[in-house]
């Protein structure tokens, strides 16, 4: 209907009247995130500009893991050896993670590394999500498995974990099914 169309273009418009979640991000990891931290996030995934101010005076360090290379021994020791010197890990759009929770049977260790991320079990907490979905008032509608052009680059969620405390290598391994 008519009423309905006119609903969701305007709850689609909402999403234009707040900053960008990369732009939050930013602002947030320039007033919460010590300078020389070292950050890790995943390659084809890059929203956030960590070399323009005001981030780039901070001098971070870090790298960026590719999550869609086949999951061997050797990437799943990429992975840990980063977990293990990260201060801060950050997925900057849902992107990549949902499509490797998809292809679990392609993936099967790195979809287990975002699980135990999120379960908070690699020794990092989440510290801070932005995010910004269509809505009218109170009522907001959860796109997150919207085409991803929209649903990622408009305003796709980004999720910050900090590093609570240590764990050793061998704990890693175990968690992450790591041989």
């Amino acid at each position: 209907s008519i009423a309905a169309a006119l609903g969701w273009g305007l709850a689609f418009f909402m999403i234009y009247t707040s900053p960008h979640p990369a732009a939050m991000a930013t602002k947030w990891i320039a007033s919460n995130v010590p300078g020389k931290a070292y950050l890790v996030g995943e390659t084809w995934n890059e929203v956030i500009r960590y070399n323009a101010e005001p981030l780039g005076s901070k001098q971070l360090k870090g790298s960026q893991i590719n999550f869609y290379s086949p999951d061997t021994n050797a990437k799943m020791s990429e992975i840990i050896d980063e977990v293990t010197k990260a201060d801060f890990i950050i997925i900057e759009t849902p992107k990549v993670m949902n499509t490797i929770l998809r292809l679990r049977n392609r993936y099967p260790l790195s979809g287990r590394f975002y699980q135990q991320l999120f379960a908070h079990n690699l020794g990092f907490i989440q510290v801070a999500q932005f995010g910004n979905f269509p809505r009218i008032g109170p009522f907001v509608v959860n796109d997150g498995l919207a085409e991803e052009t929209f649903s990622v680059f408009d305003h796709g969620m980004v999720t910050i974990f900090r590093k609570e405390h240590i764990k050793t290598r061998k704990e890693l391994e175990s968690l992450l099914g790591a041989r």
